[in-house]
Parts: structure tokens; sequence; C-alpha cells
């Protein structure tokens, strides 16, 4: 396991035991410093490390569909679950093959384009529809968006 002591952006040094890495995807870890400001991104297979600022704090009740998306060589699956949210509610269940959200397919974009548009899909409309494949039965789910927490 290798630890990084220090992280500089642009004129910003973040000072403290920020990223540990290990060979197994269960132990690699970007510490909160530079979580708070920051969407990591990892690509393992090309030694990059993608940083998309996050967007400044409102006021407004954050609202979300309560899942979240990852990819592997063969596969877009759920790969959080919020309980109590509307994905749960709904009926996802990790690990469910994601085979299209509001009819699109998601195979094609690359590692890290993939994300940016995840994210952008998660952040944009008040309900999304996800094709999943779950036991060799394909499923259709509409989620709403929902508060992410209850204020």
């Amino acid at each position: 396991m290798s630890t990084l002591e220090s992280f500089k952006i642009g004129e910003t040094n973040i000072s403290n035991p920020i990223i540990y890495y290990s060979r197994s995807n269960n132990y690699n870890l970007i510490g909160t410093e530079i979580t708070k400001h920051f969407i990591v991104t990892l690509n393992f297979q090309e030694k990059e490390l993608y940083l998309t600022p996050l967007d400044s704090i409102t006021n407004e009740k954050k609202k979300s569909f309560g899942f979240d998306l990852n990819r592997n060589e063969n596969t877009i699956y759920i790969s959080k679950i919020y309980e109590g949210l509307s994905a749960d509610k709904a009926g996802l269940i990790l690990n469910d093959e994601v085979l299209s959200v509001n009819g699109e397919d998601l195979e094609d974009y690359s590692f890290c384009d993939f994300y940016y548009h995840v994210k952008t899909l998660l952040k944009g409309d008040k309900s999304i529809t996800i094709k999943v494949k779950r036991n060799d039965e394909v499923k259709v789910f509409v989620i709403d968006k929902s508060d992410l927490i209850n204020q």
C-alpha cells in the first residue's frame, strides 16, 4: 500500500495522507481532504486521476435517484443503493446489469466519458427510466428523484 503525503492542485496544496493505494479494488481509498472539493475518477488502466470540482453549496434540498452506476470491462451495473430512497423503493438491487438509461445505451462511452455522462444523467431530470437485466430477466424501472436528506 502507498500513501501520498500531500497533493497540489494549481496553487492549492492539500497536505494530509489523502490517497491510499493497493492493488485490490476493495482497498483503493481517497481521503476526505480531496473529496470535500472534487469528484474523483481513477483510471488505473491508463494511470489517470480526474478531478471534477463539486458545485458550490446551496441552500436547496439535495435530491437523488438513490443509486449509483459503475462499470467494468463487460458490464455497467448498479454499484450503490441508498436505503429508503427512490431506487430502493422501486426495487433496484446491487449488481443489476444496466442495459439502458432513458433509452440510451451507455456502453459506447470511454471510461471517463461514461462517468461524466452518468453524473450529468443523475443530476438532471425529475425521473429516470432504467432498464436492467437480473438473472436473465429484463426489468424496467421508472425512478423519481427524492430528497436526499429530509430537512
